[in-house]
């Protein structure tokens, strides 16, 4: 099975410095970073949390009596937290800060997609809403496969946007350290002829990087 990577070194600027992956979900006491932590269980073989200096001892001592581990990073974006870790497995990306309605079809598409081994990287894919245009990756795809991605661009009028990934070591050559976002790594991949699949999902995603769509998240919990 593979393993779970989940980006945490931001340094949560745009949430008056509270750790966007520690919000509450609305339901009881689970937070964004643990719901994906959770929901991953029986899917993954591992879970890595990559974070920078502010949160790591707390989530060190968070995690100590389970299978999570936590990694002290330092980057600047999320394409070079992952170029940091050492590729030499399956891995699937995703992000910490966001709640996708339903997570087990994530995790059973995203297993399927190495099981099938017939690329080095499946992107998730999830219709966008017209709040999100210009705020995301919106992709360009025919039949199954990816074609482009095309960021945050509010005359774009293309239906899905990317929110994780998964992929085998063969796509870790085409991160760059000095990527901004992981869409940058994928157009590269798919310009030196990268069969890339689209990975269809149902339900929404949310980002909880903003006020708005945190509101939107709980009052629909």
């Amino acid at each position: 099975m593979p393993t779970l990577i989940l980006p945490a070194a931001g340094l949560a600027e745009r949430m008056g410095s509270i750790p966007k992956f520690l919000l509450p979900t609305g339901n009881e006491t689970e937070n964004l970073l643990s719901r994906w932590i959770a929901s991953s269980s029986g899917y993954v073989d591992r879970v890595v949390i990559a974070t920078n200096i502010l949160f790591f001892d707390y989530l060190s001592e968070m995690y100590t009596n389970s299978t999570t581990e936590v990694m002290l990073v330092k980057s600047r974006s999320m394409a070079e937290t992952v170029k940091m870790l050492l590729c030499l497995e399956d891995l699937i990306v995703a992000m910490p800060d966001t709640y996708i309605s339903n997570p087990d079809e994530f995790f059973r598409v995203s297993g399927d997609f190495f099981n099938e081994r017939n690329s080095a990287l499946g992107v998730s894919l999830w219709d966008i809403k017209d709040h999100q245009r210009g705020k995301v990756g919106q992709v360009h795809t025919k039949n199954d496969k990816i074609l482009q991605v095309v960021d945050k661009d509010p005359t774009c009028l293309l239906p899905k946007f990317w929110g994780a990934l998964s992929f085998n070591p063969t796509f870790h050559n085409f991160i760059s350290e000095e990527d901004p976002h992981l869409g940058v790594s994928i157009n590269r991949a798919i310009k030196n002829k990268m069969e890339v699949r689209a990975l269809a999902m149902n339900g929404t995603y949310s980002d909880c990087g903003t006020i708005l769509e945190y509101k939107e998240l709980l009052l629909k919990s």
